[in-house]
């Protein structure tokens, strides 16, 4: 509820009018965050649906946050994100500063949440990574990337 309030606030005081006057918001993140993060918590289907129905209401209909036009997933294999953070600690020497980056089971909830929530929503799946004839992961270029959520939301812009 607290993170609901601060988009809430956000929305009041920085970007409602500029939204209202036909502004484009692109969010890193917004409601959809929450979103993944707390139906993690809850095992049972119903429990989940549930959740996600309770939050809808409360953001988008109770406190009038706009519901998202188009959600882009990048999305990245589990086994190449694991990868790199742990090459990324390995560089630092310490932690990735990130509590849920350690825990393998909590990314893989996360993971199996976010095939989830693509099919509900009908989210953007943008892949960020692709296999190659031996089955090895390539990370995508930025560039190519980009192609991918510029044609996904493109039908969107004014």
């Amino acid at each position: 509820s607290m993170y609901a309030i601060d988009r809430f606030a956000s929305f009041r005081t920085d970007w409602e009018e500029f939204y209202k006057n036909g502004g484009i918001i692109i969010a890193d993140r917004y409601t959809t965050s929450n979103m993944v993060h707390q139906m993690v918590k809850y095992d049972d289907q119903k429990e989940r649906t549930a959740f996600l129905d309770w939050l809808e209401d409360f953001e988008f209909k109770k406190f009038g946050l706009p519901t998202p036009d188009a959600v882009c997933l990048l999305d990245m294999p589990l086994e190449v994100s694991e990868a790199l953070m742990a090459e990324r600690t390995g560089k630092t020497g310490g932690s990735t500063g990130d509590i849920h980056e350690g825990n393998h089971q909590y990314l893989v909830a996360v993971h199996d949440a976010y095939e989830e929530l693509v099919e509900r929503y009908q989210w953007h799946r943008i892949p960020c990574a692709s296999k190659d004839e031996f089955s090895q992961y390539t990370l995508r270029t930025i560039e190519e990337i980009h192609n991918d959520v510029y044609q996904a939301v493109v039908n969107l812009l004014p």
